[in-house]
């Protein structure tokens, strides 16, 4: 179900899930589990389907299978990576950091952390990470430039929240010390740094 609902509309063929959902899957035939596992979801989505009836949210045409459970429903991380196109395009930097923020804020941690150790999450996981991080460089850069130097910080520090030796976040957030010389504070994001990188 959740590698069918992180394609979302999308026709999979079946060797496509197979190889996803079980490990060590070539040369053996799979699809009545596949059936199987379908069915339970099928079950589990709409719980008066009779057998034999068709489902309005598993469609499998052609060897396929298309997982729809609507035009309302919003999936986070595709919703999150929305925001950040649309952030782009917009000619105010206001209205760049209004989106950057909503698209940070949908946001919760690493992608599917109960399946870390399913190799068809570890991509999503990294990508969307990525995508975070440089959405908070982004706001940072947006807050500075309209004079929100703690707001930037604030980003900045979010940034490093998620991953303790993200360079450019250091650069950027040393400089905004450095250039307000607030020498104290300087030197204890200096340690801080120090220690992050000899944590790694």
């Amino acid at each position: 179900f959740k590698y069918l609902l992180l394609r979302h509309k999308r026709a999979v063929p079946a060797e496509e899930l197979i190889d996803a959902i079980w490990k060590n899957a070539a040369g053996r035939n799979l699809l009545p589990s596949l059936w199987n596992a379908t069915s339970c979801v099928r079950k589990a989505l709409e719980p008066g389907l009779k057998p034999g009836m068709a489902s309005r949210f598993i469609t499998i045409t052609d060897g396929t299978y298309r997982l729809d459970l609507g035009p309302n429903l919003q999936i986070d991380t595709a919703e999150l990576r929305r925001l950040v196109v649309v952030a782009a395009k917009q000619p105010s930097a206001t209205q760049r950091a209004e989106l950057l923020e909503q698209a940070v804020g949908l946001y919760h941690g690493d992608f599917l952390p109960e399946d870390g150790a399913e190799e068809w999450t570890s991509f999503e996981r990294s990508t969307l990470k990525d995508d975070v991080l440089h959405a908070l460089m982004e706001l940072a850069s947006l807050q500075r430039k309209i004079g929100e130097e703690e707001r930037a910080a604030a980003h900045l520090r979010h940034a490093l929240q998620l991953d303790s030796i993200f360079e450019p976040a250091w650069s950027l957030l040393l400089g905004i010390y450095q250039q307000k010389q607030h020498q104290r504070e300087l030197q204890t994001l200096l340690q801080q740094c120090r220690d992050a990188y000899q944590r790694e």
